[in-house]
Formats: C-alpha cells, sequence, structure tokens
C-alpha cells in the first residue's frame, strides 16, 4: 500500500508519490550536528524560541504553494513532522 512502507532517502519521489494519484504522507525532518529547529539548545546555550513561529507560518505557506492538504503538523525542537494528503487535482 503507498504511503504506508518506510522508504529511505534513495527513493525516487515519483516511486513514493506516483504523479496524478492521491496518497496521505507521513514526512519527518530531522536537524543533524545537534542543532536545534528551536527552544533553548543547552549544548551551545542559545535560544532559539524565535524560529518556531517562522517555521511554522513557512510549513503554512508552502502547504498553500504546492498540490497538498496539510493535515497535521508538528515542530519539535531538532525536527518537524508533516501529514500531508497530495491533491493531484
Amino acid at each position: 500500500m503507498l504511503g504506508t512502507e518506510h522508504h529511505n532517502m534513495t527513493t525516487a519521489r515519483c516511486n513514493l508519490m506516483p504523479p496524478g494519484q492521491c496518497g496521505t504522507f507521513h514526512i519527518v525532518a530531522r536537524c543533524v550536528r545537534r542543532i536545534f529547529l528551536w527552544g533553548f539548545d543547552s549544548y551551545s546555550n542559545q535560544n532559539y524560541d524565535h524560529r518556531k513561529p517562522w517555521v511554522e507560518q513557512r510549513i503554512l505557506l508552502l502547504s498553500d504553494a504546492f498540490a497538498v492538504s496539510l493535515l497535521s503538523y508538528a515542530v519539535m525542537s531538532n525536527h518537524l513532522h508533516l501529514v500531508i494528503a497530495s491533491q493531484p487535482a
């Protein structure tokens, strides 16, 4: 079943989301090298709270720009989750 399997980053996008086909997808994007997306980073002693509203606004803006419906999202300190439904029409 498309969208329920775990795929690695080497799978071509056209195989994950065939053009013209509907699907629902859970997407996870993680930060690397102990970088914080938002919140207080005790390693660097820096506060990145100012980034969360920007990231949320960007997610909403980009969901309007592409043929997807944003069903849910969560912006965590070092990663984010998106649940989208493709809208090929």
